[in-house]
């Protein structure tokens, strides 16, 4: 299992999956299928759109599961005043991206979605 993440910043909050995420989890579903679905959000991943809830409910599962046996963690990043999922950075470790890709040497792979709106306001720096 991996250790989960908390990172607190001045606007926004990165967070492994939390027990309140499963509270709202239909919620969630939702915040996840429009970062997901969005053009401009896919831009350089369009592989990884989703069409629809049942999809986006699958991609959680599996995020969730992943975590647990250690094959990838993935965080939320949301807007501290409002609690609203603005992103999401998919964590892949070598591991399990020497499934996926040749390489000489395996790093940790880091697949980032934000919300259109946040590009290019620093919120990954």
């Amino acid at each position: 299992m991996i250790i989960p993440i908390s990172i607190q910043h001045s606007l926004f909050n990165v967070d492994s999956f939390r027990a309140e995420d499963l509270t709202k989890y239909q919620l969630l579903v939702q915040e996840v299928l429009e970062i997901r679905s969005n053009d401009k959000t896919l831009t350089f991943l369009p592989g990884k759109r989703l069409r629809n809830a049942s999809e986006a409910d699958d991609l959680l599962q599996n995020m969730l599961l992943n975590a647990y046996v250690g094959r990838g963690q993935t965080c939320f990043i949301r807007q501290k005043e409002s609690n609203e999922l603005v992103g999401i950075i998919e964590i892949i470790p070598p591991h399990v991206a020497q499934e996926y890709y040749e390489l000489d040497d395996y790093p940790y792979f880091i697949e980032f979605y934000l919300k259109h709106r946040l590009t290019g306001r620093s919120v990954m720096s």
